[in-house]
């Protein structure tokens, strides 16, 4: 498999934005064991996912207008009041998910060791995921963030994947040209396409949903690359 582009870009590249959930570590059986784990809350489980596909790709310009559009979702597909969405929703949802990732997945090994040849290069690391608390869920699968510069949801911008504000307030907050910032994702209809509408370099890492082939790269071959261009 042939990725020279990958080489010639990480050349120019000055930050990498990581996608968190299914790129940094392999989220195979995720929502079922969400269910699994806390039987009771099956329907609530399964309102959140419904009210978070609805709202795919919606920019509602902040993080307070996104919450309350989004904790209305979850009421509706829930039959709960509004209150009590938003409260189990922060208080038990979240927390939950960061019990959960830390019984049972861990960062991509090689993962790792593309942070520490990213960093010696000073090129900036980022991780932007779709759920908060991400610090939380990155220390989860056994990752330390002290070296990272940038950690952020998608609910703090008020706008989910794939619009393209979030990465270019990302690039902006970095002060780096968008096209200088490489995005790395599981998913091309999310991440990718967001990175793409937003000017920037993406590359499409294999996961337990799309092995690797001519366009989409094993994370042995990313590290190998990062190693040779970097050292």
């Amino acid at each position: 498999m042939s990725f020279e582009f990958l080489e010639n870009s990480l050349k120019s590249v000055e930050a990498v934005i990581f996608d968190l959930d299914g790129t940094l570590y392999d989220f195979k059986g995720l929502p079922r064991r969400l269910v699994l784990n806390a039987p009771f809350q099956m329907f609530k489980i399964r309102a959140e996912r419904e009210a978070r596909k609805s709202l795919k790709g919606c920019d509602l310009k902040n993080k307070a207008e996104w919450q309350k559009s989004f904790f209305e979702l979850i009421a509706q597909f829930a039959k709960i009041p509004f209150e009590k969405a938003k409260n189990w929703y922060k208080d038990f949802y979240c927390p939950y998910m960061v019990k959960i990732l830390r019984k049972y997945y861990s960062v991509r090994p090689e993962a790792l060791e593309i942070f520490k040849n990213l960093k010696k290069a000073n090129i900036k690391i980022v991780v932007f995921s779709d759920y908060p608390l991400v610090k939380e869920r990155l220390n989860a699968i056994g990752v330390n963030t002290e070296d990272f510069d940038y950690l952020v949801s998608a609910e703090d911008f008020g706008a989910l994947k794939p619009t393209p504000r979030p990465f270019l307030e990302i690039a902006e907050y970095l002060r780096i040209r968008p096209e200088n910032v490489l995005v790395v994702v599981d998913r091309m209809d999310t991440d990718g396409k967001g990175a793409k509408d937003a000017k920037m370099q993406f590359l499409q890492t294999e996961s337990h949903k799309t092995p690797a082939n001519d366009s989409v790269i094993s994370w042995n071959d990313f590290l190998e690359i990062v190693k040779n261009v970097i050292a």
